[in-house]
């Protein structure tokens, strides 16, 4: 009995954990939209599953900060006032500066031959395909030389950190405007490719909450635009 059991939960855990990457994915590539209720019959039907293994999901993404979860309302895809976006990005700039400042003694070459290959994608072209995938191309770019940190704890967190401020990108920028933002984001990646390339940590954090101010400011300047 105590065999089968656990056979039954290893079961329930792993279907749980399917519909949790499937509705995690929908959310972070954008097919979810940030206010967006989530519907669990439709969901459940489309999948197979029961709405318990559903809502399980939910909670879970829930805990994450994804999905903001409403006694008797349900599930709805979370949208951020620019107050919680501006904390996330002040403590993306805290705790990225602290993570690339560490990397910049132990990144390897690999590591550093990666986000040399992810550069040109982090800038806007008329061939560079949608908004969305060079916002996804930045982030590879950033995680990259956070991981290199080798913290497991500090990765963890600005995995959350970046996965939060990814979901909030709606992919409707203007082509000008986010050419613009990403001459300068190209500018301010290949600082920081050479700060770590040369093991200089100062250097990095001063690039990293340089151009994590910058993006914020921008942000505050377009959200101040969509407001008028």
């Amino acid at each position: 009995m105590k065999h089968a059991g656990i056979s039954e939960m290893a079961g329930t855990l792993t279907l749980v954990d399917d519909v949790y990457e499937r509705i995690h994915n929908a959310i972070v590539t954008g097919g979810l939209k940030p206010g967006q209720q989530i519907k669990q019959i439709p969901i459940a039907e489309s999948l197979g599953v029961s709405q318990r293994t559903v809502r399980e999901a939910l909670m879970r993404i829930a805990a994450e900060g994804l999905v903001d979860h409403e006694p008797r309302k349900g599930f709805r895809v979370a949208s951020f006032p620019f107050g919680e976006l501006e904390e996330i990005y002040q403590m993306r700039c805290l705790l990225e500066g602290l993570a690339v400042e560490i990397a910049a003694k132990v990144i390897q070459p690999k590591e550093l031959d990666r986000m040399r290959e992810l550069l040109p994608a982090t800038v806007a072209t008329e061939a560079s395909g949608p908004a969305r995938e060079t916002h996804e191309a930045n982030r590879q770019f950033h995680m990259v030389s956070i991981r290199a940190s080798g913290k497991p704890h500090l990765i963890r967190v600005l995995g959350q950190l970046w996965q939060l401020v990814f979901t909030q990108y709606g992919g409707e920028e203007d082509a000008e405007t986010l050419a613009t933002v990403s001459r300068r984001e190209l500018l301010e990646h290949e600082q920081l490719l050479e700060a770590l390339g040369r093991g200089d940590g100062p250097g990095a954090r001063h690039v990293v909450e340089q151009h994590i101010e910058a993006t914020l400011a921008n942000l505050k300047e377009n959200w101040a635009d969509n407001e008028t």
